[in-house]
């Protein structure tokens, strides 16, 4: 599956070049709103990453809104498993609908599937746009890439852990179900999640947490550009679901994109949650 031929754009959402971003300009600020171009939030985060020596493999961007809202994928080469590679989530906005925010993830590079896991607090990154929100945005961005090896280590454990986790189909029905009942699967999606498990469409091995987790996880891949904010909701809440954290125990992960802003499931009544 190439980049491309994964989106599906509708509902305002547009595929940006760079230089789209870059002419995007912010309102006038306000005594209290202070809004930032999204090529400036882009380009801070392409210059911590550089001087953190991480190379950049891919960005994807996206406008919707009239450009006022702004997302972004940006691939590093850093590989974490065969076939997986670190990835960051970027988002802005320039009409108030939402904060700075960044979280870290994974590119599964034999289907493109994108998972945002946002359970590492040093790069689950929110800040509003006040007067020194630019600023500290900016600091904690850069002690947050400034620690990504830490965060590689704990997804490589996270990653080996699901791929030495056998399950059954009884095992893996019951989590589909779960997901289903948390409102993270359409009763039109689960089916060909359903699919993917029986018959999949990439060699993810033996039944595993893995294997479910691509399973689900490839039919979001719709989401990622057309809707960014619901995907960016169900790939955490899924990793919450299925995926532990490197460690002795398997543990419960807050997959907060925005910790202090979460969304609400009703909150998606209009974004067309089902694919």
């Amino acid at each position: 599956m190439s980049a491309t031929s994964a989106l599906i754009l509708h509902r305002g959402g547009q595929i940006a070049s760079r230089q789209e971003v870059l002419d995007i300009e912010p309102p006038p600020a306000t005594d209290t709103w202070f809004p930032v171009a999204h090529g400036e939030v882009l380009e801070k985060v392409e210059h911590l990453t550089h001087m953190a020596g991480y190379a950049i493999t891919r960005e994807r961007l996206a406008l919707s809104h009239g450009g006022n809202r702004f997302f972004a994928v940006i691939d590093l080469a850093s590989t974490i498993a065969e076939g997986v590679t670190l990835a960051l989530g970027l988002r802005n906005s320039i009409d108030k609908s939402f904060p700075y925010g960044i979280a870290g993830g994974t590119r599964t590079f034999v289907c493109d599937n994108l998972a945002l896991t946002g359970d590492w607090d040093e790069l689950t990154i929110s800040r509003k746009h006040t007067r020194f929100g630019q600023h500290r945005f900016a600091e904690a961005l850069a002690n947050g890439i400034h620690k990504l090896g830490q965060y590689r280590a704990l997804e490589e454990q996270r990653v080996e852990r699901m791929r030495s986790t056998p399950i059954s189909d009884t095992e893996a029905y019951a989590l589909f179900m779960r997901a289903f009942d948390e409102e993270l699967l359409s009763h039109r999606v689960i089916r060909e999640c359903l699919g993917q498990w029986k018959n999949p469409g990439y060699d993810w091995g033996p039944p595993s947490l893995w294997k479910l987790y691509n399973a689900i996880n490839t039919p979001l891949q719709r989401k990622a550009i057309s809707n960014p904010q619901v995907f960016s909701y169900q790939t955490m809440k899924l990793m919450e679901l299925l995926a532990p954290k490197g460690g002795d125990e398997p543990l419960m992960i807050d997959a907060e994109f925005l910790p202090r802003e979460t969304p609400q499931i009703e909150d998606f009544a209009e974004a067309d949650i089902e694919l």
